[in-house]
């Protein structure tokens, strides 16, 4: 028992140690390769595959056999009578649906681009936020343990006057305050690193040295070239309609059936050998597969509408993303960061420790260091999302890298 016990905690050990030895760009590199998500589209494609395997296959040919015995005037009859039918498709059918089969992997392939995308975007984020609760958790830490220790020294005191009860006062209801919202951000900090270690394939958490060290926001050039997104989504559904359209006109053309005849036959003590060839096809009179060629018709505008409004929207989309990113890397330029904003905070703390200022000032103080270190997260958050979503509609999704 103690030895099955011994490998269960090192199988433990050995996959929180994995975790914590991960850099950056190997964490990366699992959740690329490792996102649930992503794997379960990508077995999804063998469904397709087995459409191109099955587009190529040729009708088997076909075998009939009959054989008869009777009594005529003359005396007794037999017969016996095999054919083999190869169908020959005709019109180009094969070719044509080949060519469907195709256009339907390539559609595929489209759309795991497009959701494999979006889940790395989703995850690129999602990984920059626990960075930023990790820091915040720091901070609400810290702002904990300076009002901790104002507590305690004047809690030590005798005698207080009205005004230090009051002080008192204030700096416990602030230190509550701050102990729920420091429990709220280590759970939402473990409940995000939890499912970070679980996109990446790891049954353990993400910690702190397999997070990006700096966040950087460079300057990117226009592209008015969209290689990605749904534009090359829509472009394929078109391309298939097409193909599954001229399958429909193939389709309206027969196919034929040909191949040898051996007849024998036997009356009385007279036998009979025949050989011949044996044709047949289907007359298109009332059939020439006109509703399903006008219904592919159909999906070919409906298609071509589809791509040409994707398009234009994605252009719109290309442009509002690329003028949202720099006006958010602008803002971000001109507004404080996070060092100026520790260097005050610090000098309060010194103020407040000589008694200088009050104990409301510093509560205010802290409450607007932390609201303001929050609302910079999520403008830099956005930034990101912006940035990877350019990224997305230029085809330069690989390039999304910590």
């Amino acid at each position: 028992m103690k030895f099955v016990f011994l490998i269960v905690l090192t199988l433990v050990q050995n996959a929180w140690a994995n975790c914590g030895k991960l850099t950056p760009a190997d964490f990366w590199q699992k959740v690329n390769t490792s996102h649930p998500s992503i794997i379960a589209a990508k077995a999804k494609l063998d469904l397709v595959e087995g459409n191109v395997i099955g587009a190529q296959i040729r009708p088997n040919p076909q075998l009939a056999l009959s054989a008869d015995a009777g009594e005529s005037l003359t005396g007794n009859v037999q017969s016996f009578e095999a054919g083999l039918m190869i169908p020959i498709e005709m019109g180009g059918k094969r070719s044509a649906r080949m060519d469907v089969a195709g256009k339907q992997m390539t559609l595929a392939l489209s759309d795991l681009d497009i959701l494999k995308a979006d889940i790395l975007i989703n995850t690129y984020v999602e990984i920059y936020r626990l960075r930023q609760m990790i820091e915040l958790e720091v901070l609400q830490k810290e702002a904990l343990s300076s009002m901790q220790r104002y507590q305690r020294n004047l809690s030590k005191r005798k005698s207080l006057a009205p005004e230090q009860e009051v002080e008192l006062g204030t700096i416990e209801l602030a230190l509550s305050d701050m102990s729920l919202k420091l429990a709220d951000t280590a759970n939402k900090r473990l409940e995000i690193s939890r499912h970070l270690g679980f996109y990446a394939g790891l049954d353990c958490a993400i910690e702190m040295s397999s997070l990006p060290k700096q966040l950087k926001f460079e300057k990117m050039p226009f592209e008015k070239e969209i290689l990605g997104g749904e534009v090359v989504s829509a472009k394929a559904r078109l391309d298939q309609s097409m193909a599954r359209m001229e399958l429909e006109k193939a389709n309206a053309t027969r196919n034929i059936n040909i191949g040898p005849i051996f007849r024998y036959e036997k009356e009385s003590v007279d036998e009979t050998y025949a050989v011949g060839l044996s044709l047949n096809f289907e007359m298109p009179f009332f059939d020439s597969n006109q509703g399903e060629r006008t219904k592919a018709a159909k999906e070919v505008i409906v298609s071509h509408i589809n791509f040409e409004n994707t398009q234009k929207e994605a252009k719109f989309d290309l442009e509002t993303w690329y003028t949202r990113y720099h006006r958010q890397v602008s803002s971000l330029e001109e507004s404080s960061k996070a060092s100026m904003l520790q260097a005050k905070r610090k000098k309060v703390e010194r103020f407040f420790e000589r008694g200088v200022i009050s104990a409301s000032l510093v509560i205010e103080t802290y409450r607007q260091l932390i609201e303001f270190t929050q609302s910079r997260n999520e403008f830099e958050l956005s930034a990101l999302y912006s940035k990877a979503q350019i990224l997305k509609l230029t085809g330069k999704i690989d390039q999304l890298k910590l």
